[in-house]
């Protein structure tokens, strides 16, 4: 089991485990708008450098299950050094973070940081923790007493898999679409694999190594 509390480098071909919170426990979202245009500066600083298996946001910290890129293309050179990939990766996430808060700050007439120092990355290192992993990022909101059924959770990635439940991001699945596929065909088989997992796993003590934060 990773170390819970490592910011090691990121390095490219990887899966991770990328989660943060407010500063002292703070919101980090105050209005439903802030969701969508958390994801759409998520897309835009690092669609080209990952591929987003499952993602939650919660009032005051968020998830996200990525894979990182074997090979990216800047200024029109394609790099395929997995350290340069992984540093390159760690820059646009600051970017992102600092782009993100600018915006919350101004909007909430508040100054400082937004987010803890130094956001957490914990390397994914099995299927078996990936498909886990899956369902706790998904859970988060039951889990949290916010909602009662995590299934019906507008803000996470869970509902871009299920057709038929409801989410502010369902034009925007960019996200999961581009993933969509690795995670049904190599982690799950199917589709319905996929929802049977999320109906079975409420116990805490199956998925207590995957709680991290």
């Amino acid at each position: 089991m990773p170390d819970k509390k490592s910011i090691q480098p990121l390095l490219g071909d990887k899966y991770y485990h990328i989660y943060n919170r407010g500063n002292n426990y703070e919101n980090i979202f105050f209005e439903n708008r802030n969701y969508k245009y958390f994801i759409s500066k998520y897309v835009k600083y690092l669609n080209n450098y990952i591929d987003t298996l499952a993602f939650c946001l919660l009032n005051n910290h968020f998830h996200l299950l990525i894979k990182i890129k074997d090979r990216i293309v800047i200024n029109n050179q394609v790099t395929t050094d997995l350290l340069q990939i992984g540093k390159l990766t760690g820059q646009q996430f600051r970017k992102f973070f600092i782009s993100y808060s600018m915006s919350i700050n101004k909007q909430e007439n508040r100054s400082g940081s937004l987010f803890l120092k130094n956001f957490k990355r914990i390397e994914i290192d099995s299927d078996d923790y990936l498909r886990h992993l899956i369902f706790y990022i998904h859970y988060n909101p039951q889990k949290h007493g916010m909602i009662s059924d995590f299934r019906d959770y507008k803000y996470s990635s869970y509902p871009l898999y299920d057709k038929n439940k409801d989410t502010i991001f369902q034009k925007d699945n960019i996200l999961v679409q581009q993933a969509k596929d690795l995670v049904l065909s190599e982690f799950f088989n199917n589709k319905l694999e996929f929802i049977e997992f999320h109906k079975y796993l409420y116990d805490e003590k199956k998925i207590i190594k995957f709680i991290l934060e």
